[in-house]
Parts: structure tokens; sequence; C-alpha cells
């Protein structure tokens, strides 16, 4: 019986685990040649998807029980963010802060 019940939680543990993996890396690797091969705009655009993806997967990582829901809301507040970043630093303004 003990067998049996410590059986379905790996079972159940591994399923989860298994869950949680399968949305995080989306980041698809190139090589170095094919990297060579972008443009400046695609590569700045996959820099900026590496740098979501790794700090998304570190918030992940530190708070247990997000859901692959909440992860993709979190990655696409990362890029605009980014997104908003570069823009006012084209345009050669002042970046606003929080504090005063």
């Amino acid at each position: 019986m003990a067998y049996k019940v410590t059986g379905i939680l790996l079972c159940l543990f591994f399923f989860m685990a298994t869950m949680s993996f399968a949305f995080l890396y989306e980041v698809e690797v190139l090589d170095s040649k094919a990297i060579s091969k972008l443009s400046n705009e695609e590569l700045a655009d996959r820099y900026i998807d590496v740098l979501i993806e790794l700090d998304a997967s570190s918030t992940f990582h530190k708070v247990a029980g997000i859901s692959p829901k909440e992860y993709q809301k979190y990655k696409k507040l990362l890029r605009y963010k980014v997104d908003l970043l570069s823009e006012i630093k084209k345009r050669e303004m002042e970046i606003p802060s929080l504090n005063p």
C-alpha cells in the first residue's frame, strides 16, 4: 500500500514538474553563423527576448506556484518595459523614476 502511495506521489510530482518546464525557455538558440546573418533589428529583438526569458525564468523559480498564464503576462510586461526604455533612450529623454 505504501509503495502505491509513494508511486502515485512521485508520478504527480513528475507531472507537475514537466508541466512547469513546458513553457520555460521559449527562445530559439541560434549558432554563431545564424546570428551573424541577423539584421540589426533582428539581433536587438532576439537579445531583448533572451533578457526577458532569463528574467521571467528567474522570477518563476523564485515564486513557486506561478501559472503559465501569469508567466506569459509577466514576459509581455517585461517586453513592454524594454520597448518603452528603448524609445525613451532613442528620443534622448530622461528615464522617469518612482523614487523622487
